[in-house]
């Protein structure tokens, strides 16, 4: 009953944030816990019926266990769809990008994924730089010599980016 009084108020209602879990809070559990929980569960497998409605729910069957249904919301069954794909605007995102993924991993490996610019300044993780831009110059998006290893410290901002394009130009080519 004690616990109950400090879940509840006087009205009987709860309290915001007074659960199970805030008044088990700090207290230690009981020596085994763990291991008999694990033990109870060992070598416990899911039957054939359970596997089927456990698959069904995946691939959005309607009322496997009484779910709501997931179909007519992926692929061409989506509400959205267009058909013909070549009107679908690809993404300018470049982390969706394999095509990205693959050029800066190149840039890195070149680099032996060190910074170009090594000194005791170098801090943060490692950047592929595209040293002309990735928007006004599409063409050079995946050009391995358009791009440069920098820490997250030498890594220019937009503004010196421009300034700074001879001079990882240069160092390129040393």
């Amino acid at each position: 009953m004690s616990s109950l009084k400090i879940i509840r108020n006087n009205k009987g209602q709860f309290l915001k944030g007074c659960t199970i879990a805030t008044l088990n809070k700090g207290k230690k559990k009981p020596l085994g816990f763990g291991e008999r929980i694990s033990k109870a569960r060992l070598g416990h497998k899911h039957s054939i019926a359970t596997k089927l409605k456990m698959s069904l729910v995946k691939k959005g069957n309607k009322n496997a266990v009484g779910n709501k249904s997931n179909t007519g919301r992926f692929g061409s069954d989506a509400p959205c769809w267009i058909e013909d794909r070549s009107l679908v605007i690809k993404s300018e995102k470049k982390h969706l990008d394999g095509n990205y993924k693959t050029w800066m991993k190149a840039v890195k490996n070149r680099d032996s994924w060190c910074c170009r610019l090594s000194d005791k300044d170098c801090k943060g993780r490692l950047e592929a730089h595209h040293i002309f831009e990735w928007k006004l110059f599409p063409e050079k998006r995946y050009d391995l010599n358009n791009g440069i290893s920098l820490c997250q410290f030498h890594h220019p901002l937009k503004k010196r980016a421009v300034e700074m394009r001879e001079f990882f130009i240069k160092l390129l080519s040393a």
